[in-house]
C-alpha cells in the first residue's frame, strides 16, 4: 500500500509539472528553455485561447487531488497528527 501511495504522488507531481509547463508553452508560443521558475510559479489565464483553458483547469484539478492526498496520507499513515488536531478537553 505504500508503494502504490508513492507512486500516486509522483504521478500527481508529474501531472502538475507537465500542466504548468503546457500552460507556459501556450501562453507564450514558442518560450524556449522554460526553467525551475516557471515550474513553482502560479498559472494565469491571461494568453490563453478557450480551447487551451483545459490545461489551466487540469492544472488546477491536479494541484486539488494533491491536496488530496497529502491529506489523506496524514491521517492515513500518522494517525497521532490527527489526534493533534482535536480539541483537549
Amino acid at each position: 500500500m505504500d508503494i502504490f501511495y508513492l507512486g500516486l504522488l509522483v504521478a500527481n507531481i508529474f501531472l502538475i509539472v507537465y500542466y504548468r509547463l503546457m500552460i507556459h508553452y501556450r501562453q507564450q508560443g514558442d518560450p524556449g528553455r522554460a526553467g525551475l521558475a516557471i515550474v513553482v510559479s502560479l498559472p494565469g489565464k491571461r494568453g490563453l485561447e478557450s480551447r487551451h483553458l483545459k490545461y489551466w483547469r487540469n492544472y488546477w484539478l491536479a494541484m486539488l487531488m494533491m491536496c488530496v492526498l497529502v491529506a489523506a496520507g496524514l491521517l492515513w499513515r500518522y494517525p497521532h497528527v490527527a489526534a493533534g488536531f482535536r480539541m483537549v478537553e
